[in-house]
């Protein structure tokens, strides 16, 4: 298993960050591999809620399915993939309010057995890449004011 963490400071309070984040149809705006989100369980978002996330990585589009394992409002957001992903996978983002500002740190433990354990490194790599690709994309639309909040 490799474990990845990524962090950002990002110029907004948490009353802002957090449900942005956390909101699945804000994803495709923020997330450059996402093509698209949405819930698929009714209610309010909590653990067990389910999401599926149409993805494109490597040049190939595919499907996951993620169920939130863990939700603390403006504090924690937990996940694991449970369908379609490439190889078991989960994660959490963690936000911490700094001097008025929200430090966003993402956490995720993918697991590449057998033949893809030669891959550990590349998909470390690729996967810190796009992660900090997308907190750019995610402090600029934040700090532009642009994202609007959910």
């Amino acid at each position: 298993m490799a474990t990845i963490e990524t962090s950002i400071r990002i110029d907004r309070p948490v009353d802002d960050v957090y449900p942005f984040v956390v909101d699945v149809e804000n994803c495709p705006r923020w997330r450059t591999s996402c093509l698209g989100a949405k819930r698929l369980t009714q209610g309010p978002l909590g653990a067990g809620t389910r999401e599926t996330y149409r993805m494109k990585a490597l040049g190939r589009a595919f499907e996951v399915t993620v169920e939130v394992t863990g939700f603390e409002r403006n504090l924690r957001y937990s996940w694991k993939a449970v369908s379609g992903s490439p190889f078991p996978m989960q994660g959490s983002f963690s936000f911490e309010a700094v001097d008025g500002d929200t430090r966003v740190t993402e956490t995720a433990d993918v697991t590449t057995d057998g033949l893809l354990r030669l891959m550990r490194p590349l998909v470390v790599r690729m996967w810190r890449r796009q992660v900090t690709a997308d907190f750019t994309n995610l402090k600029r639309a934040l700090e532009a004011n642009t994202a609007g909040t959910s």
